[in-house]
C-alpha cells in the first residue's frame, strides 16, 4: 500500500507531459499593420497558433466561462454537481444530454488523447486534479482555447478567429465570440462555412444563456441576435514567401509579427511583375527595402518568382552571396576622407599603372590621367578606387566590413576588393550604405520590431560618412531620372565580371534600397550592367515610398573651400564658375597622393597657407609646354619652369630633387611632368627621342 500511494504521490507531482504536440507547429506571419502575408500548417497540416490570454478576447473568455463552465475559478478540477447531473441525465435518458467535464477535464481529454470511456473519465479525473495542482487557472484557460478544435484543421482561438472572420482572437466582436464559443461543441456540424444557419441558432443560445446569467444586456443580445453571419475567410494580402520560409526556418513562434510594410511589400511585388518581361527567361530580380531610423525591413523581394524552378525562384537573392562590382568603393572613398588622405575634390590617377603587379583597368577602357575624387566615385573609375584602397591599406578596409559582421576570407584580401574580388550579399550591403544617411552608425537588419532604439556602432565617421552621401547624391538617375518628391537619393550602382550580377544600392533620409538582377545559377547575362538593369528599378522603388522627413545634417567638422579659381587640377586645366567646393574634414587640407599612395604634400591647416595667394592665379608649367618632343642628341638636361614659386616637380610621379631632368636617364617614349602647390598640380606630356 506504502509503494502504491508513494508511487501515485510521485506522478502527482511529476510534470505534466502531452501526448499531441506535432514536431513543426504551424506558425502565422504577420504584416506591420497585423495583417497575415503568409502562414503554415503544422506536421498533422492542421493550423494552430498559440496566443497569451492577454490577446485574447476578454468577450470571448467571458462567453466561453459562462458557457462551458462557469465555476471554473471555483472548483479544484472537477465539479461533482455536474458530474451528477449529467450521470442522472444518462441514466434517464439512456443517452448523454449534458456532459460534466469542466474546462480542466476537456484540457486533459485532449491534451492526454484520452478515450471517452467510463475509464477514460476515471483518468480525466486524477488528471484534472494534477492539472489544477500544477498548473494556474490562467495557464490552464491558455492551454485550453490554443487546443480546442473548430471544425475542418482549424484548433486554438487564434486559427478559428483568423480562418472564420480574418481577425486576431483579440478582435472579435460580442456576435463572432459567441458563435466560436458554440463551435467546439459540435465542430464539424456547427461549421458556420457549411452549415450557416446551425451555426447561427447555437450563436444565439450561447448569447442567451449569457443573458440570463447576467453577462450580457438585453441591449447587447437583441444586438447579437440581429447580426448576421458575415463570414471573411482568410485571404493573404501580399506574397513575401522568401522571408516567411527563412522565418519559419529561424524562429520557434507561433505567431510572428514582422517589419514588412503591407504597402511596400505590394509595391515591390507590383514593381517585379512590370520588370519580368523585361528580362530574360532565366533572369530573377531580388529587392530589399529598409527604414534608416530602426533599420526595420519594409519590404523583402527574394527572387522574381518564388514558384519558377526554371530560375531557381526559391533561392533567397537577398541573402546569397556575389561579387558586389563597385558597390564597395564608396567605403574606400569614406575610409580615405575618414584618414584624411583626400578631400572631396582631391586629384587621383585614371591611367593604367601597377600595383605591386595588379593592373586594373577602367570598365569602359577609357582614362583621364588625372581626375578629381568625387567624380572618379560618380564615374566608378576603378584605377582610382584601387589607388586609394592601396593608400588606405587593405587592413582599414577589413576593419570596416568586421565592423559590419561581414568576414572576408583571407585569399580574397587584396586589391581587388575594391572591384568586386569577395562575394557579399544584397543584405549585407543595405546595412553599410545605410550608415551614409546615419552619421555613419551601423545596425544589424531586423524582421521584428524592436522594443527600444537600434543598437547603433560606429561604422565611418560622421564626417566621412556626410561628404561620401554628398558625393553620391550628386549623380543623376538613370537616363537623367530625377526621383519623385525632390528626393535626394545617394546611390551607387555595380556589375560584376562577366556581367553575372547587376547591382544599384542607394540611400535617402529616411530609406535605404538595394537591387540585384541576374541569374541564380550564377550564369553571365549579355549586355547587363548595373547603372541600366538594376538602377531604374531602384529609382522605380524610392518613388513608391513615401517622401523622407529626415534631413541629413552637416556636421560641425565639415567645411567647404573652393579649390577652383582660374584651374583645376584636373587634365583638361578647365574650370567651372559654378564648380562646388571640396568638403574637408576640421579645417585641414587632406594629403595629395602620388600614385604610389605615397606623401606629396604634408597636411596643413588653412591657417598656415595664404589661400588668396595660391588662388589669385592659375598653375602653368612654362617649360617644358605639353606635348613638346625632346631629342636626347641635341640637349643632355631640361629646365623646369612654372608661373609660381615653391613649387614640387614630378616625373611620372616621381619627386624631383632639383627643378632640372637629365634626359639621358629617362628612357624613350611618353612621360609625365607635373608641377604642384600646396592645393592642385599642374601637368605637361613630353616624348623622349634618341
Amino acid at each position: 500500500m506504502l509503494v502504491i500511494m508513494a508511487s501515485l504521490l510521485f506522478w502527482f507531482l511529476s510534470p505534466i507531459t502531452t501526448k499531441n504536440r506535432v514536431q513543426y507547429p504551424s506558425a502565422l506571419l504577420l504584416s506591420q499593420q497585423q495583417h497575415v502575408l503568409h502562414r503554415y500548417s503544422n506536421a498533422k497540416g492542421q493550423y494552430q497558433f498559440d496566443v497569451e490570454l492577454d490577446n485574447v478576447s476578454k468577450e470571448y473568455l467571458k462567453l466561453l466561462i459562462n458557457y462551458e463552465d462557469k465555476y471554473f475559478f471555483e472548483h479544484y478540477g472537477i465539479n461533482f454537481s455536474s458530474l451528477l447531473r449529467a450521470l442522472k441525465q444518462w441514466l434517464s435518458n439512456g443517452r448523454v444530454i449534458s456532459g460534466g467535464s469542466t474546462i480542466t477535464m476537456q484540457l486533459v481529454r485532449i491534451e492526454q488523447n484520452i478515450p471517452r470511456t467510463v475509464l477514460g473519465k476515471l483518468q480525466q479525473l486524477f488528471f484534472a486534479l494534477k492539472y489544477e495542482f500544477t498548473l494556474s487557472k490562467q495557464q490552464i484557460l491558455q492551454r485550453y482555447v490554443n487546443q480546442i478544435p473548430f471544425g475542418g484543421n482549424y484548433l486554438g482561438i487564434e486559427a478559428a478567429s483568423r480562418f472564420y472572420f480574418s481577425v486576431s482572437a483579440q478582435q472579435l466582436t460580442r456576435a463572432q465570440a459567441a458563435l466560436l464559443v458554440a463551435l467546439p461543441q459540435r465542430p464539424s456540424a456547427y461549421r458556420p462555412d457549411r452549415y450557416p444557419e446551425l451555426a447561427i441558432k447555437m450563436r444565439n443560445k450561447v448569447a442567451q444563456r449569457a443573458y440570463q446569467n447576467h453577462i450580457l444586456s438585453q441591449l447587447q443580445l437583441d444586438a447579437i441576435l440581429e447580426q448576421p453571419l458575415e463570414l471573411q475567410p482568410l485571404k493573404q494580402q501580399v506574397y513575401s514567401e522568401h522571408i516567411a520560409a527563412w522565418l519559419r526556418q529561424h524562429t520557434k513562434s507561433s505567431i510572428i509579427r514582422t517589419t514588412i510594410s503591407e504597402q511596400v511589400q505590394y509595391q515591390l511585388n507590383l514593381i517585379a511583375d512590370v520588370y519580368k518581361p523585361l528580362l530574360n527567361y532565366d533572369n530573377s530580380i531580388a529587392i530589399i527595402v529598409i527604414e534608416n531610423d530602426t533599420a526595420n525591413i519594409l519590404g523583402y523581394l527574394g527572387s522574381i518568382d518564388f514558384w519558377n524552378k526554371e530560375i531557381d525562384g526559391q533561392v533567397d537573392l537577398v541573402r546569397a552571396k556575389r561579387s558586389p562590382g563597385s558597390t564597395l568603393k564608396p567605403f574606400i572613398y569614406a575610409l580615405a576622407l575618414e584618414q584624411q588622405w583626400i578631400h572631396s575634390k582631391s586629384s587621383l590617377i585614371d591611367t593604367i599603372h601597377s600595383f605591386d603587379g595588379y593592373r586594373p583597368q577602367n570598365f569602359n577602357k577609357k582614362y583621364q590621367q588625372l581626375i578629381q575624387a568625387d567624380e572618379a566615385l560618380i564615374q566608378s573609375k576603378n584605377v582610382a578606387a584601387v589607388q586609394l584602397l592601396n593608400t588606405i591599406e587593405i587592413t582599414s578596409l577589413i576593419n570596416l566590413l568586421n565592423k559590419a559582421h561581414i568576414q572576408i576570407s583571407p585569399e580574397q584580401q587584396n586589391l581587388s576588393l575594391a572591384l568586386g574580388g569577395a562575394e557579399l550579399s544584397l543584405w549585407q550591403l543595405v546595412q553599410l550604405y545605410r550608415s551614409l544617411a546615419r552619421n555613419g552608425l551601423y545596425c544589424p537588419l531586423t524582421w521584428k520590431s524592436r522594443s527600444s532604439g537600434c543598437p547603433n556602432k560606429p561604422l565611418l565617421s560622421p564626417e566621412s560618412a556626410y561628404i561620401t552621401f554628398q558625393i553620391l547624391s550628386q549623380q543623376l538617375g538613370p537616363s537623367y531620372r530625377i526621383p519623385a518628391y525632390q528626393r535626394k537619393i545617394a546611390w551607387k550602382s555595380g556589375t560584376s565580371s562577366n556581367q553575372r550580377d547587376a547591382w544599384a544600392i542607394g540611400v535617402s533620409g529616411d530609406y535605404t534600397v538595394g537591387v540585384w538582377t541576374g541569374r541564380a545559377d550564377g550564369g553571365s547575362v549579355h549586355n547587363q550592367l548595373g547603372r541600366i538593369s538594376a538602377g531604374p528599378i531602384l529609382f522605380d522603388v524610392f518613388d513608391s515610398l513615401a517622401p523622407d522627413t529626415y534631413k541629413i545634417e552637416k556636421p560641425n567638422r565639415v567645411s567647404q573651400i573652393q579649390p577652383c579659381h582660374k584651374a583645376t587640377a584636373t587634365a583638361s586645366n578647365t574650370c567651372s564658375d559654378s564648380q562646388a567646393g571640396a568638403y574637408i574634414i576640421d579645417s585641414f587640407i587632406p594629403k595629395t597622393l602620388k600614385v604610389d599612395g605615397s606623401i606629396i604634400n604634408s597636411k596643413q591647416s588653412l591657417s598656415h597657407l595664404n589661400l588668396a595667394n595660391l588662388l589669385s592665379q592659375e598653375l602653368v608649367i612654362k617649360s617644358p609646354e605639353n606635348l613638346t618632343h625632346l631629342f636626347k642628341h641635341q640637349q643632355s638636361t631640361l629646365k623646369l619652369k612654372s608661373n609660381q614659386k615653391g613649387i614640387d616637380w614630378y616625373i611620372d610621379g616621381q619627386l624631383l630633387s632639383s627643378n632640372q631632368i637629365t634626359l639621358n636617364k629617362l628612357t624613350n617614349g611618353d612621360h609625365l611632368v607635373e608641377a604642384c602647390n600646396k592645393l592642385f598640380c599642374a601637368k605637361s606630356s613630353i616624348t623622349i627621342h634618341p
